[in-house]
């Protein structure tokens, strides 16, 4: 756990494998039913659900989701031994924040999402930013996650609007875009990293909605 801790502080990330319990994933899934139930599509293949259902998940809908099951989704996931063993060792005096959020990421051949690097708060003098946690519920991709590593000591970036995005401004990360990992975050893994550092998803080539869960650990 030590190696894993300092791996955190060194790179601003790590991802721990296979921590998630069955009925710790399988609560996640039930979250992604919810948020699908919601828009009036039942389904039992959450992964494929722009094929049957056109109409209701195109290119119009949501990126993010909510759903009254995903608090409780939550509270099972940070009660995980090894998952709340690291976070406190990593910062002892946190509190989870209560925006949790569901991500729907569609394949681009149905909606072209947008991706480019960026940092996720929070702003002011926290250097070192807080403990994002991102969990991967359903994904068909190969690779899923960009990261700069060591970018968490940078402080907070100056960002720009692409259309309803943010993204840190592009001569800022050219000077560290060479160092860039693409990593893969299995379904069973959790990643957890530094809001500070610069990192996006990366577009969805697959077949498959690909579904996470994202919430932040605050200091």
């Amino acid at each position: 756990m030590k190696t894993l801790e300092d791996e955190y502080k060194s790179n601003g990330f790590v991802i721990l494998k296979n921590i998630l319990e069955l009925k710790e994933l399988e609560q996640l899934q039930e979250c992604c039913f919810d948020v699908l139930s919601n828009h009036g599509v039942n389904t039992d293949n959450m992964e494929t659900p722009h094929i049957d259902n056109p109409k209701v998940i195109n290119k119009y809908f949501p990126r993010s989701h909510n759903s009254s099951l995903i608090t409780e989704a939550v509270q099972l996931i940070v009660r995980n031994p090894r998952l709340n063993e690291i976070i406190r060792n990593i910062n002892k005096d946190i509190t989870i924040s209560e925006d949790h959020t569901l991500i729907s990421w569609m394949p681009s051949e149905v909606k072209k999402e947008f991706t480019g690097y960026h940092q996720d708060g929070p702003l002011g003098g926290h250097l070192k930013g807080d403990i994002h946690v991102w969990v991967p519920i359903a994904d068909k991709r190969e690779k899923n996650f960009k990261i700069i590593p060591k970018t968490h000591n940078l402080g907070n970036l100056p960002h720009s609007m692409f259309g309803q995005f943010v993204k840190v401004k592009t001569e800022y990360v050219e000077k560290f875009n060479s160092n860039e990992k693409e990593i893969m975050v299995n379904v069973g893994d959790i990643l957890l990293f530094s809001t500070r550092a610069l990192h996006c998803l990366t577009l969805n080539d697959s077949k498959r909605i690909c579904w996470s869960l994202e919430f932040i650990c605050e200091a």
